[in-house]
């Protein structure tokens, strides 16, 4: 559970930076992280492949950062978190969308993965709730208790 919440907190500051960070300086820095030149004879291919890479990155991003939203709205710390998880698993359905179409996947790998959809929504927004209630739960241990008036 720990590992997954650092997974998504990370990706969640890694999409903050990058949406911070001008679309150019993010290719350019891909393109130095594969350690392309730019007198490279396969230089427009390799900045052609950071762009999608970095589309489908930021596509990601904004599918995790919709459902991240939908949990937390929908959340009534109450209700089981998969009933929570149900109700939140349409919610970003463009988002998904849009993150199969910025991807290079096969065709018959985007339609499963299309088909597969409320599956991975609802495993994502199960993990959600849970996560955001666990550090809900741990702020209120670590907020003193108010002392009582004498």
């Amino acid at each position: 559970m720990k590992v997954i919440r650092l997974l998504l907190l990370a990706g969640a500051i890694a999409a903050g930076a990058a949406f911070a960070e001008p679309y150019g300086d993010r290719v350019a820095r891909c393109l130095a992280e594969q350690k392309v030149m730019p007198d490279a004879p396969d230089f427009n291919q390799q900045a052609e492949r950071c762009e999608r890479i970095l589309k489908m990155d930021d596509a990601k991003a904004t599918w995790q950062v919709c459902m991240w939203r939908a949990v937390a709205s929908m959340d009534d710390r109450v209700s089981p978190a998969s009933d929570i998880a149900t109700a939140t698993a349409d919610q970003c359905g463009q988002e998904y969308e849009a993150m199969l179409d910025a991807s290079t996947l096969s065709p018959e790998t985007r339609y499963r993965l299309y088909s597969e959809r409320m599956k991975a929504t609802k495993e994502l927004a199960v993990k959600l709730v849970l996560m955001q209630r666990a550090e809900a739960n741990r702020r209120q241990q670590a907020t003193p208790a108010p002392k009582p008036k004498e």
